[in-house]
């Protein structure tokens, strides 16, 4: 944003994954080389002279900057992992087995904090307090008190693993979002008009699963809006009020999808593959300008620290989306091409393993001690009670999620943190 002696304000973006295109080619090794170099380029101008921190998943992402750092000869680094005591050792979860592998191969002081649920729940609110914005992903909880955990031991400044995963495709779901697209939605479009609104009319009777899609296929709407929806928009009507619906129906959430579209269609990458999009969408303004900072930024803030990250080093960010698709994803494995830059910097046990990360249980907690803490929160306090979130919905899907009916978890954290920042922020 520039703005001028006379006050006139002009916005323009000076910055886009979409800049300059790189060609692709048929060339496995180009790619991992030069990502390899960026990378460690990345981590060492991020470096500081002194005690250091990093955060420390056990994770590729978070792991390779750690052994870098100490392979360009940072030799005071605090290494920080936190988990909930409750689930360590499920594997679908935090293991810290691996985070503790890493930092003894990396020679790290390694710390790592085990919670309680009573001590999550009573972060949760002070994570709220302190990211002044909605805590979208419950694994900020983890972050936040780790950030916490450096600034108890005098760190400074803390290298961070966020955004590899969205940039170099390391979810199995992007895999199977784009299979989807290209199987079933690209065949969708190729039909007329009229036949794709007769479908969507006949979805909630024939196939209740697919209507919002149906119904977006028959708007000229887009497959992929991102990951960060509760609510798909054909079920907005379930959770908030009709006189909500009607005052914000003039700025339809698939106007922003839409121009997201248009931006990659006008670039060389509307022709490539439709991860392209998808990593775009999430990135550009969503990851970088809103989840990223908020989460990063704001947190460490409130510690007096400083967050850097290697993976949104611009040029990084830029080269690694330019990878081709066929190398995001191949031989089984999201992520293979930056598996592969870290071949050497990490054993092969620790590069091919199951993906797990800073991942919170809330499916188990909205069970459990979570279901009865956020009740009054969901049913009686911030939006709902201003009448714009349907209580009744809110505690139909909470029965429902304790009877293991269904898991609702990520609808219910949604809407507890919802009414947990309209009380913070608002009133």
């Amino acid at each position: 944003m520039e703005i001028s002696a006379s006050g006139v304000v002009n916005e323009r973006r000076f910055w886009d994954l979409l800049d300059a295109p790189v060609d692709e080619r048929n060339d496995e090794d180009y790619y991992v080389e030069k990502t390899r170099a960026l990378h460690e380029e990345a981590v060492r101008r991020r470096g500081v002279s002194g005690p250091i921190g990093a955060l420390l998943s056990g994770g590729n992402d978070s792991s390779a900057n750690v052994s870098l750092l100490a392979r360009q000869g940072h030799d005071r680094i605090h290494t920080f992992t936190v988990g909930l005591s409750e689930f360590e050792g499920d594997t679908k979860y935090n293991d810290l087995h691996y985070a503790r592998q890493v930092a003894k191969l990396a020679g790290t002081k390694h710390h790592e904090a085990l919670l309680t649920t009573d001590e999550f729940l009573k972060i949760l609110p002070q994570t709220i307090d302190a990211q002044d914005d909605l805590v979208s992903e419950p694994s900020s909880v983890f972050l936040f008190h780790a950030l916490r955990m450096a600034k108890d031991e005098g760190i400074r400044v803390v290298v961070t693993g966020e955004a590899n995963d969205e940039l170099c495709c390391g979810h199995g779901g992007m895999v199977e979002i784009r299979d989807g697209h290209d199987k079933r939605w690209a065949k969708l479009m190729r039909l007329p008009a009229p036949v794709r609104r007769a479908a969507a009319l006949l979805a909630p009777l024939l196939s209740p699963k697919r209507t919002d899609v149906l119904r977006r296929a028959a708007d000229g709407g887009e497959y992929f809006w991102s990951y960060e929806i509760a609510w798909p928009q054909v079920d907005l009507p379930n959770i908030v009020s009709a006189d909500f619906l009607r005052r914000t129906s003039d700025h339809p959430a698939s106007e922003v999808v839409l121009q997201n579209r248009k931006r990659v269609d006008a670039s060389a990458h509307g022709k490539r593959d439709y991860l392209n999009h998808m990593v775009y969408a999430m990135m550009q303004d969503n990851y970088f300008g809103n989840l990223m900072l908020s989460k990063l930024d704001l947190l460490s803030a409130t510690f007096g620290l400083e967050s850097r990250c290697p993976y949104t080093s611009p040029d990084y960010a830029h080269w690694v989306y330019n990878v081709p698709a066929s190398l995001k994803f191949k031989d089984g494995w999201v992520k293979y091409f930056f598996k592969k830059s870290i071949n050497g910097v990490l054993p092969k046990e620790i590069i091919y393993r199951p993906k797990q990360g800073f991942r919170t249980p809330v499916q188990e907690l909205f069970v459990g001690r979570l279901a009865e803490w956020a009740r009054p929160i969901l049913l009686e306090t911030g939006f709902t009670k201003a009448g714009i979130l349907r209580r009744d919905h809110l505690a139909n899907l909470l029965e429902r999620h304790k009877r293991r009916e269904r898991d609702h978890s990520t609808k219910l954290w949604t809407a507890m943190v919802l009414n947990m920042w309209h009380d913070r922020w608002l009133t």
